[in-house]
């Protein structure tokens, strides 16, 4: 854990995002999925690069703890299977994470199921008890999925050039929000 940390380089990043998405894209990049099914830790995740969903949540839990985050380990059921994935806190609400669905396979780099809401987060049903009033509360999910602006949509030489999608429907979605 400390190796990885240290590659990482987390004290370096200010952004909580990039924090979390060094953490997730370091898992996608070093672990893939285990189709015989016998390795089931985080140990096995990150000293033999392979393991089931149980080892990337477990080893996403880990990094996170370390790196200071509120994180939690999430059971269900994904695509009608058993499955397991994250969530974490990032300023002040919770978001899912799943490294399994990410980065089976560690050629390709995706980031599909990174810092979703429940709304944008398909094929994941959680246990029940992760579902309750009291877990629900003391773990306030996000309504909204995080979206990071980058250089490309955020013109840094021209502030006021900023572009956003669909900013030439968005006086209509006022007009009619008003009537």
């Amino acid at each position: 854990v400390n190796t990885a940390m240290a590659e990482m380089k987390l004290d370096q990043i200010a952004d909580p995002y990039e924090d979390i998405k060094v953490i997730h894209d370091y898992i996608c990049n070093h672990v893939d999925y285990d189709w015989n099914y016998a390795k089931y830790s985080a140990y096995d995740a990150l000293c033999t690069g392979k393991s089931v969903c149980q080892g990337y949540a477990i080893l996403f839990y880990r990094l996170c703890s370390e790196a200071g985050y509120s994180v939690r380990i999430i059971s269900g059921i994904g695509n009608n299977q058993a499955h397991a994935w994250n969530i974490v806190k990032v300023n002040g609400k919770y978001y899912n994470v799943d490294c399994t669905w990410d980065g089976q396979e560690s050629d390709v780099m995706r980031d599909d199921y990174l810092l979703k809401s429940e709304l944008d987060f398909p094929n994941h049903t959680r246990d029940e008890e992760y579902t309750t009033w009291s877990f629900l509360e003391a773990h306030p999910m996000t309504e909204e999925s995080y979206l990071k602006l980058t250089d490309a949509a955020l013109n840094t030489t021209n502030p006021s050039a900023v572009t956003m999608p669909f900013a030439d429907t968005l006086p209509e979605v006022i007009n009619n929000s008003s009537s």
